[in-house]
């Protein structure tokens, strides 16, 4: 019902409204393959933002930096969420 909307909008900026299906593909894999970290990660305060002292968890890209704040479970659930829908788009 909304795909045509999605595909309208999507070409609104500039991108051709089929590769659509493949950027959202990609950007669940994103989200599926961040890291899931137990226990509790150490930040440090600089300036007005907190960095992470593991400098591998600091140079993850932004959206998994992000998924690590949500704590292992949330992102656990939202990557069961992402995998279902990169599942149900692949088999359409």
């Amino acid at each position: 019902r909304f795909r045509p909307l999605l595909e309208e909008a999507y070409g609104l900026l500039g991108y051709e409204a089929e590769a659509m299906d493949n950027a959202l593909i990609r950007g669940l894999d994103r989200i599926i393959d961040a890291p899931v970290v137990e226990g509790r990660i150490e930040v440090r305060k600089v300036e007005a933002v907190y960095k992470y002292e593991d400098p591998n968890l600091e140079q993850l890209p932004k959206l998994h930096k992000q998924l690590l704040r949500m704590g292992p479970t949330n992102t656990r659930r939202v990557q069961a969420q992402a995998e279902a829908l990169r599942q149900a788009l692949l088999a359409r």
